[in-house]
């Protein structure tokens, strides 16, 4: 289980321009991160060593992100607490049609793992979503914290 990575530049709360892993200026996600067909998916959000967000989503990674950046209130959605950050990490890791609630857990173990092995909640994280019907997502939790959040990775 490998992630995407890429650097997104964020100006006036739109993605203005976004980089690969080798830091090649790229005008798309992947195209699994947009393909039409459901993925469920785990993103991690990272300014420096800090993590700022951890969420979960089968949309697209351009569609989510979008509606996050351009939220204005409208039903008491106000989007991502960290929409006004210059240059942010972001790591995707995708899984085949997984049910909402384990994406869920999944989540929520990683939050909680960055809770306990850094001593503070992701910077603007919103929300988790607890479930215990779902063993595996402390597995799967741990693999991804081990691939990317121990990485001391500045941008």
């Amino acid at each position: 289980m490998k992630p995407y990575e890429y650097t997104l530049t964020i100006k006036n709360k739109s993605i203005n321009e976004i980089r690969d892993k080798a830091n090649n200026k790229v005008r798309y996600f992947d195209p699994v991160l947009t393909a039409k067909k459901k993925t469920s998916k785990i993103y991690v959000l990272k300014i420096k060593k800090d993590v700022l967000y951890i969420g979960q989503t089968i949309q697209s990674m351009r569609t989510r992100l979008t509606q996050g950046l351009h939220a204005k209130g409208k039903n008491g959605y106000h989007g991502y607490k960290w929409k006004n950050n210059e240059d942010v990490k972001l790591y995707v890791f995708c899984f085949q049609k997984m049910e909402t609630k384990k994406l869920e857990s999944i989540e929520a173990e990683l939050v909680f793992l960055v809770r306990n092995n850094t001593g503070k909640w992701a910077l603007a994280q919103n929300e988790i979503h607890f479930n215990n019907n779902f063993e595996e997502a402390k597995k799967i939790a741990f693999k991804i914290y081990n691939q990317i959040l121990t990485v001391n990775q500045v941008i």
